[in-house]
């Protein structure tokens, strides 16, 4: 029994279990992608707008940095249990949960980036005509790129380092 132990779980069994199941890696490796490009896309799509938005009337930092400290505090583990209440188990579920993982690091970033932009910049595209929303897309954006995708890379990480597929995740959850 003890010996049993000891072999269990190492790498023949792996392989055979791969063997008996070809496909499943694949497909789970394509759950997984599909989960996260869904997570990141929605994130990015909430956070990136309303980031630069804030960032470029100079308003909102305490927003932008509250959400950031509440969704880091959050535990991604609790936001899939409690979605498990709502929407059941499921691709939307963990979903969700790895949007409100995803969202503070783009808003921060978003927010900093655009805030950050030269003042003498932005002064300089005033003096050229420009107004508004113009100045935003035409010189704090071009100028803040590399923060703003900096945010969006840690957000994949974060997203990537936490999704499963949602089988895996719900068979997880309910075998604790």
């Amino acid at each position: 029994m003890i010996a049993d132990a000891f072999t269990w779980g190492t790498f023949p069994d792996a392989f055979r279990f791969m063997a008996d199941n070809p496909g499943l890696l694949l497909h789970a490796a394509w759950e997984q992608l599909k989960l996260s490009a869904v997570a990141i896309a929605i994130a990015t799509a909430i956070g990136f707008p309303l980031g630069a938005w804030l960032g470029h009337v100079h308003r909102g930092s305490f927003l932008a940095i509250s959400v950031a400290n509440f969704g880091r505090a959050l535990p991604s583990l609790v936001l899939i249990a409690f979605g498990l209440l709502v929407f059941g188990i499921g691709f939307w579920n963990n979903a969700a949960a790895l949007v409100v993982l995803a969202v503070p690091p783009i808003l921060t970033n978003s927010f900093f980036a655009v805030d950050g932009v030269d003042p003498n910049v932005v002064e300089a595209a005033r003096g050229m005509g420009m107004r508004g929303l113009d100045t935003l897309v035409r010189v704090e954006l071009p100028l803040s790129l590399p923060l703003i995708f900096a945010g969006i890379r840690i957000g994949v990480v974060f997203v990537l380092a936490t999704a499963s597929s949602p089988r895996s995740r719900a068979a997880a959850a309910s075998a604790s």
